[in-house]
């Protein structure tokens, strides 16, 4: 078992509630008001010993990685691999982008199609890294994990048919009502921008096609030269 799983365990031991084996603490809630947060002491001497090092190495190899999620948890190891595989993949577009600029010259198709299948392909490269990862830290699925959420409010409590546990349980018409809130502050939102959308085109057509007060050629732009031609 690592440090982070070890930590892990006892912050789900402190949290949940005491009908699940845990002590129910509930930071700003109840009789524990007066508890601002729970986290674990750092071990300074480690930080200073871990910084020393990664101060003199400018990759990360996979025993650092595994060693951020032994101390960390898998989700900060997750961030720093992906880091990792980035900035290693920006490698090729600075250097062909730097030779595209000098060589290619300006709004090169070529420049905007290599980056285009190098993006694809550093997709795809994270995608399989990201999987083997999971599969040897073995946390496939644990997104799909649902924890109780201490801010919950419910409005009665009920025993589980199957389980026989006290569940708590809250109206889903209620809840859908609240969802339905969401609607009218869409349509709000679409007349707003709707308006903000039209007043521009208004205001680009007046300055364009009503006014002929002074810097009208500032408000307008240039515009392109129509060249004549004679039959």
């Amino acid at each position: 078992m690592t440090e982070a799983e070890r930590l892990r365990l006892a912050y789900l031991l402190i949290t949940k509630s005491k009908n699940e084996g845990g002590a129910g603490i509930t930071p700003k809630r109840g009789q524990w008001k007066f508890v601002a947060s729970i986290f674990p002491l750092h071990n300074h001497a480690f930080n200073k010993s871990w910084i020393k090092q990664w101060s003199t190495k400018y990759f990360l190899d996979d025993s650092d990685i595994n060693q951020i999620r032994d101390k960390f948890g898998e989700k900060v190891a997750f961030y720093f691999a992906f880091l990792q595989s980035y900035f290693t993949f920006l490698l090729f577009p600075a250097a062909f982008g730097l030779g595209a600029w000098l060589v290619l010259g300006k709004f090169s198709w070529l420049y905007a199609l290599v980056n285009s299948l190098w993006s694809v392909v550093f997709f795809e490269h994270w995608k399989i890294k990201e999987q083997d990862l999971a599969v040897q830290w073995s946390v496939r699925g644990v997104s799909k994990i649902q924890l109780p959420r201490s801010q919950f409010q419910f409005e009665r409590e009920a025993q589980d048919p199957v389980t026989g546990e006290v569940v708590k349980i809250y109206s889903p018409y209620k809840r859908l009502s609240r969802q339905l809130l969401q609607i009218p502050f869409a349509v709000a939102c679409i007349v707003i921008l709707g308006g903000l959308i039209a007043g521009c085109f208004a205001i680009e057509i007046f300055i364009s096609e009503v006014y002929n007060g002074p810097f009208k050629q500032y408000l307008v732009g240039p515009r392109p030269s129509r060249r004549r031609t004679s039959s």
